[in-house]
């Protein structure tokens, strides 16, 4: 809601802008950016000049980017579709603060939607050691395995579900319930 509310009220593409060593950020090459990429506002021009100026990459940040400052680059471009250029943010942020399960979470989903699956399955078996209660990770880490045809590893992480709270017959239903959807 943040970044419509900058993007509506004109205020994105001066705080990307801020935050970037863009350097030539003249309104001429924003319009021709905009003219050739047929971007939605300012905003999104800017996040493409950046996609293109960088090969796909992540936007070249200053130097001293704070790392509010990476992850509101990141998200900016991942709100404007740019899912390549905001990865490698996405990364560098993971390394810094590998205890945030959100940003983690949107990192895995990042890799699973840019078919980096052996990453994303990785993601999520790390999020899943880490809270190992949840179901959640252990559920997405083995479906992932199955869409690569790991069976294998699909079971064990499915298994994960139930070795976390024995106890809880709840977790063999839901346990059963996913090899019912994956097996018959």
């Amino acid at each position: 809601r943040y970044l419509a509310y900058l993007s509506a009220s004109g205020k994105l593409e001066t705080s990307v802008a801020s935050i970037t060593s863009g350097g030539d950020l003249s309104r001429s090459i924003l319009l021709q950016v905009m003219s050739q990429s047929k971007p939605k506002n300012l905003a999104e021009a800017l996040v493409v000049k950046f996609a293109n100026d960088s090969g796909g990459k992540a936007p070249k940040m200053k130097e001293n980017a704070s790392p509010a400052e990476k992850l509101f680059l990141a998200e900016t471009a991942s709100w404007n579709s740019y899912y390549e250029a905001s990865l490698p943010v996405y990364e560098d942020l993971r390394t810094e603060f590998d205890q945030m399960f959100k940003l983690r979470e949107k990192l895995a989903s990042l890799y699973r939607s840019m078919k980096q699956m052996e990453n994303a399955r990785a993601e999520y078996e790390n999020l899943g050691a880490l809270n190992p209660s949840s179901k959640k990770y252990a559920t997405l880490a083995g479906e992932i395995a199955m869409e690569t045809g790991d069976v294998q590893t699909a079971i064990l992480n499915w298994n994960k579900i139930i070795d976390a709270s024995p106890a809880d017959a709840e977790r063999y239903l839901e346990v059963a319930t996913i090899f019912w959807d994956y097996y018959f």
